[in-house]
């Protein structure tokens, strides 16, 4: 099964999409055309039974509320018009606030990269999301004194192309792990578990491959640590334990001064970051692996 972007003709009632030229985003199955896999697929791309729009700062959806309304109680009681919140329905009282009226079967959620919902929608029909990488990165170019025009599959571009390269690599990758953060919160914010650990599942995958990678890897890994604490309370441990473990993975790689110094402010700025730091850095200790 793969959920792929796709730029075919078939309508997706995303007029946001079709302003900004973005393609029309389907859902793909590969499973037997009879299973029910296939069928869901099928009902979100052929857009006949919509009955709701989520939208995003830039795009919109169709989509079914028998199925968004299902995986998402929040989002249920948002078009429903039930803001009632207490102790004994299924949404968090700490959730409340997020909350917000639906108007003509419309959800806006303008707070979330439209790549996020866009992960949300492929769980709620689907039971998983897909970890397509972003489009290749359109190569650098520089001009030499001569007004050659270099880019960086030339090998004349020099080292300065290649520094640039990794740079961007490095913010690419940045952006593809704080998706599945994204995406952990929002399973949070919408009372969707099963989606938080199927992106905590997808994030674990991109750290693993990020630590075969060359050693600035370590300094992409520091700029999801403050994201991690804010998106996530005091009684929710998963993804900052595994945020502690990996930490140890990639010590090997934080080897630039740069790297050292974040690390310490970083400490310094989050203070449960800090504690668990020294916690992890203790533990180490009385197992005997600091000696």
């Amino acid at each position: 099964m793969a959920l792929v972007a796709s730029s075919s003709s078939v309508e997706n009632g995303s007029l946001a999409a079709q302003a900004t030229g973005c393609p029309t985003l389907r859902l793909i199955s590969r499973a037997p055309e009879h299973s029910l896999e296939a069928r869901f697929a099928r009902e979100f791309n052929e857009q006949r039974y919509c009955d709701m729009t989520l939208v995003t700062r830039t795009r919109s959806f169709r989509a079914h509320k028998a199925v968004i309304c299902s995986a998402s109680p929040v989002i249920d009681r948002a078009l429903s018009g039930n803001f009632h919140v207490s102790t004994s329905n299924s949404v968090p009282v700490r959730l409340a606030h997020n909350l917000q009226k639906a108007e003509s079967n419309t959800y806006t959620i303008n707070t979330e990269d439209h790549g996020v919902i866009w992960r949300f929608i492929q769980y709620c029909y689907l039971g998983h999301y897909d970890t397509v990488d972003l489009p290749p990165l359109a190569p650098l170019a520089r001009q030499d004194q001569g007004g050659i025009i270099h880019t960086a599959r030339d090998p004349a571009a020099g080292d300065l192309m290649q520094s640039h390269n990794t740079r961007l690599a490095n913010e690419c990758n940045t952006y593809r792990l704080l998706l599945d953060i994204d995406v952990y919160r929002m399973g949070d914010i919408y009372a969707v578990p099963s989606l938080s650990l199927h992106a905590l599942a997808c994030l674990k995958v991109r750290l693993d491959a990020l630590l075969q990678e060359d050693k600035r890897a370590g300094e992409c890994f520091l700029e999801i640590v403050k994201p991690v604490y804010e998106c996530t309370g005091s009684g929710d441990d998963k993804l900052r334990e595994m945020l502690v473990l990996y930490l140890r993975l990639f010590g090997a790689k934080l080897t630039s001064e740069g790297a050292r110094k974040r690390l310490g402010e970083l400490a310094g700025e989050v203070k449960e970051f800090g504690a668990a730091l020294v916690g992890d850095y203790l533990e180490v200790v009385g197992s005997g692996g600091g000696e």
